[in-house]
């Protein structure tokens, strides 16, 4: 059964989807009840003022609470915290309603001041929510399901931010002379939104034993010296803080595009329609593309077809369109943009819900959307400054993050270089093998694994890599290939050590890299002297050999020619 189809999963979307969905229905029945419903009691500067006061309050609340908000679901449990902010939605859509039913078209300022205070509320639901939102999803799936689950996510959120900033606008074209008609739409989807949270598996607390710290910069301090101490999660967050530092400088600057190429109405809303199609059909493609696995290689493919299509847009963007055909290479390439930055964002959101700790992911969780609400807030000053002080244009700004975007793929293969080899394993191997792998039962996530593998050869090497999710060190006996490709792995990968002289791995570089809980790999036809030593170092319970798991690795291959299936299987031989 897919996955969206099943209840533990389906009650989860749909609670963050009508979440998202109401967020931005509320927030867009402001911002056009301010443009153009109040246009007459309302000066301009007053009502942008009012627009960009809404903006900034609603964001607010995930820098100021986001910390709390993870603190409170390790605490009480994801589930639970869920269920409270639904609640607390109805409770904070009841009061909007209450300011509509109020608001005065001659004297609207005490209702909007009304109105902007419940759109703070609002933000603070939601920061609220989202620690428990990303957290709760490794608790409530299973691990091969984590791409596929993200790629719902991203998929069901942007489409909601679409529909639901769309829609906003409609009912105050709707209802705008009678607004207090308005909230009973937005009572409505956070009823369903509640109902829908009943149907979420209910998880345990985490940490009980955690405490709030109410010196809140202090907390976020900590948590992310902590983070720093793993880089490769606190670079994922950077990294996903970059996406939507791009996402929203795209959609700011959409609507000046359509204004700047002289397009309609209709055909600019058209442009963030395929921008956000564009990102839900590279979300859903993840699965697909990773073959179930967290596949880090898709990140660096996301980013290369996002800065490529950011560039040609920016570089080909036709100075004035006529008819709907000129639109299309623009179409092509914000549904490439969306697409690929689908390909972007969610092997790095499944990779850190599967590389943290029961324990400290709700925390990672929310420093995640801290620096997110702070990236998208620079995303904002920094299109404020370049159009106003520097005079910079939308199709500069989209060739300005492309480079950015290029910027970023160079610093992730020479700081990341796991993303890097990763990236080059699968562009070689994806579409030329079908990897049939199979399931090592029982492993631990942080547990020593040790691989035999009687087949020295560097393909057999990449091949099993991408068989796996963890990180591989080989241990090989072969001399420097004569092929490029292979030497550039050799080089910037860090994954291939030569054997020594005995055809043995070094001794303490082994000891050292299991004891951080690394996976070996011994690539050897003379393997039986080794497994004697592995061995009796294991049954004298020396660490790190007391926990070790010892694999061995055997391959099947079918088919002939360029396109092959190959078949991996694990045989445990732990003593």
């Amino acid at each position: 059964m897919p996955l969206i189809f099943t209840k533990r999963f389906f009650g989860y979307f749909s609670t963050q989807f009508l979440g998202a969905f109401n967020d931005n229905l509320f927030k867009q029945s402001i911002v056009f009840m301010v443009s153009f419903k109040l246009s007459q009691s309302l000066p301009k500067e007053t009502a942008d003022f009012y627009v960009s006061l809404g903006a900034g309050l609603f964001i607010l609340p995930f820098i100021l609470f986001s910390s709390w908000a993870g603190t409170w679901a390790d605490l009480s449990g994801k589930s639970r915290v869920i269920l409270r902010t639904k609640q607390l939605e109805i409770l904070i859509m009841l009061l909007g309603a209450t300011a509509y039913w109020f608001l005065d078209p001659l004297e609207p300022e005490t209702a909007l001041h009304f109105l902007l205070a419940i759109l703070f509320l609002m933000g603070t639901q939601s920061a609220l929510f989202g620690p428990s939102k990303y957290g709760i999803l490794p608790e409530i799936i299973k691990n091969s399901e984590l791409i596929d689950g993200n790629g719902w996510l991203e998929m069901g959120t942007f489409v909601s931010i679409l529909i639901g900033s769309y829609l906003g606008g409609w009912l105050v074209e709707w209802f705008g002379d009678e607004p207090h008609l308005m909230g009973f739409f937005f009572i409505t989807i956070a009823l369903l939104g509640f109902l829908s949270s009943l149907l979420i598996p209910k998880t345990t607390p985490a940490d009980p034993e955690k405490t709030f710290n109410l010196n809140f910069p202090l907390q976020v301090f900590r948590e992310v010296r902590q983070l720093i101490k793993t880089p490769l999660l606190f670079r994922s967050v950077l990294s996903i803080s970059f996406f939507w530092f791009a996402g929203a400088l795209f959609l700011q600057i959409l609507p000046g595009l359509g204004l700047k190429i002289q397009a309609s109405s209709i055909q600019t809303n058209f442009m963030m329609v395929i921008f956000s199609i564009g990102i839900g059909t590279g979300s859903m493609l993840c699965d697909r593309l990773s073959r179930s696995r967290v596949e880090m290689g898709l990140v660096l493919f996301g980013a290369v077809g996002l800065s490529l299509f950011s560039l040609d847009l920016g570089f080909f963007a036709p100075r004035a369109i006529s008819e709907w055909a000129e639109l299309s290479r623009i179409f092509i390439d914000l549904f490439g943009i969306g697409c690929f930055g689908g390909f972007y964002i969610v092997p790095l959101n499944a990779l850190i819900q599967q590389r943290t700790g029961s324990k400290e992911r709700a925390s990672v969780m929310a420093l995640n959307n801290i620096l997110n609400a702070l990236f998208m807030v620079l995303s904002t000053l920094f299109v404020i400054f370049t159009r106003t002080v520097l005079g910079v244009g939308e199709p500069v700004l989209f060739i300005i993050v492309g480079f950015l975007t290029i910027g970023v793929i160079f610093l992730t293969a020479m700081i990341q270089r796991e993303f890097f080899s990763r990236f080059c394993f699968w562009s070689f191997t994806r579409f030329r093998f079908k990897l049939i792998s199979g399931e090592i039962k029982n492993l631990l996530r942080d547990q020593p694994l040790l691989l035999i593998l009687d087949r020295p050869s560097y393909l057999s090497m990449i091949l099993l890599q991408m068989s796996m999710e963890r990180q591989i060190r080989f241990y090989h006996p072969l001399k420097e290939p004569n092929s490029s490709f292979y030497r550039l792995i050799l080089k910037l990968s860090n994954q291939f050590f030569p054997l020594t002289k005995a055809n043995q791995p070094d001794s303490s570089v082994m000891d050292q890299l299991l004891k951080s809980g690394e996976t070996l790999c011994v690539v050897s036809d003379e393997t039986k002297g080794f497994m004697e030593k592995i061995n009796a170092l294991s049954a004298k319970g020396n660490d790190p050999y007391r926990d070790l798991r010892t694999l061995e690795v055997r391959f099947t291959e079918t088919g002939q020619g360029f396109f092959r299936n190959i078949i991996i299987d694990f045989h445990d031989v732990t003593n």
